[in-house]
C-alpha cells in the first residue's frame, strides 16, 4: 500500500502534465475487458443452448457407432513378483 502511494507521489511530481486519461491505453483496456466478457457470456449462451436441444429432442450428446473389442486378461498367464 505504502509503495503505491509513493509511486502515484512520485509520478506525480516527475511529470505533473501526465495523465492517464490522455493515452489510449485506458479505453483499449476497457475495450479488451467487455470483449473478454462478451465472449464468457456467449460461450454459456451457446453451452446451455445446446443442452437444451438435445434434452428437448431426447437424443445423447453423441453417439458411439462402434466400440473396439475388449482383450480378455489371461488366467493361466504366471504370476512374478516384481524384482525377480
Amino acid at each position: 500500500m505504502r509503495r503505491g502511494i509513493v509511486l502515484g507521489l512520485s509520478l506525480t511530481l516527475a511529470a505533473p502534465n501526465f495523465s492517464s486519461l490522455d493515452t489510449p491505453l485506458l479505453v483499449l483496456g476497457a475495450l479488451a475487458f467487455v470483449t473478454g466478457l462478451m465472449f464468457v457470456m456467449v460461450g454459456l449462451l451457446a453451452e446451455m443452448l445446446v443442452r437444451i436441444y438435445h434434452e428437448s429432442q431426447g437424443k445423447a450428446t453423441y453417439v458411439v457407432k462402434e466400440m473396439p473389442p475388449v482383450e480378455q486378461p489371461e488366467r493361466d498367464r504366471e504370476r512374478v513378483a516384481p524384482g525377480r
